[in-house]
């Protein structure tokens, strides 16, 4: 529920990932063979909610997706049930009204570290997002403690980056840097849209609550013939907080994307 998920305009949710569904699952395995503590934490006091979603989500596709092979891999139940699904899996633990990162599955990170942000509740995961401390962090913590069980609530978060690749860890998003050579010409091949589709669920016994995200990738470029969704995505560059822009380094490639979108708009027009 980070202000990070600015109002997403309707087109950008209906993106496609360019990365095949198989794919996504084998790329999975290979970041557990070679950067496990990159992309999987848990605390002991997880097992239990652990459990309680391994059983949900296995129910769920034994239903749904009878012909579904599960994983032989995994050394805990979340990275079993990371494997079964392409989103990655995220669970809160409840503790005193306040909830912690208390294990996570994160095989495609926007932009931070998992190592960092482990154990950490969640006004401290949000505490460079502008203005969540002051304007959201209370609603989001009473939102989760009144969290209904049997609703499933899902939100849209969106930025742009100069990589197709899934796999995008940083220590912080201050320390990503844009690259000099992007112009209002080659703007479309060298930028991506990234969307992330993200649902939030409240698990009966454990009370714990499960983050899923999936993430969405599509050159830029992808959408140079549409009027109507270069203008929306013009809009909504407009519409972000001057902190916003620099909170997802946007404001380092601000003038080349403008200049693109722009550009594109005269010829549609």
């Amino acid at each position: 529920m980070s202000a990070a998920g600015t109002t997403l305009p309707k087109y950008l949710r209906t993106i496609s990932g360019c990365v095949l569904t198989a794919s996504e699952i084998e790329q999975k395995k290979e970041l557990y063979k070679h950067s496990f503590e990159s992309i999987y934490q848990e605390h002991v006091d997880s097992k239990d909610a652990q459990l309680e979603l391994f059983n949900t989500l296995s129910k769920h596709i034994d239903t749904y997706h009878y012909d579904h092979t599960f994983p032989k891999e995994g050394s805990s139940l979340l990275h079993k049930a990371s494997l079964m699904v392409q989103e990655d899996l995220v669970l809160m633990i409840p503790d005193n009204n306040k909830f912690f990162l208390g294990a996570a599955s994160l095989c495609s990170p926007s932009n931070w570290s998992l190592t960092e942000k482990f154990n950490k509740s969640l006004l401290n995961l949000h505490e460079y997002v502008p203005s969540y401390k002051k304007k959201i962090g209370s609603r989001v913590d009473n939102f989760f403690n009144k969290l209904s069980p049997d609703r499933i609530f899902q939100r849209f978060n969106w930025s742009i980056y100069e990589s197709s690749s899934l796999f995008q860890p940083e220590r912080s998003k201050a320390d990503v840097e844009r690259s000099k050579s992007i112009n209002s010409t080659n703007a479309g091949d060298k930028l991506f849209l990234r969307v992330e589709r993200q649902t939030i669920r409240k698990l009966p016994k454990t009370l714990s609550i499960v983050f899923t995200i999936r993430v969405h990738v599509d050159p830029l470029s992808s959408i140079q013939n549409s009027l109507s969704l270069v203008r929306d995505l013009n809009l909504a560059l407009k519409n972000l907080s001057k902190d916003m822009k620099a909170y997802k380094s946007i404001d380092q490639i601000e003038k080349p994307l403008k200049g693109w979108l722009e550009n594109k708009i005269k010829i549609l027009s």
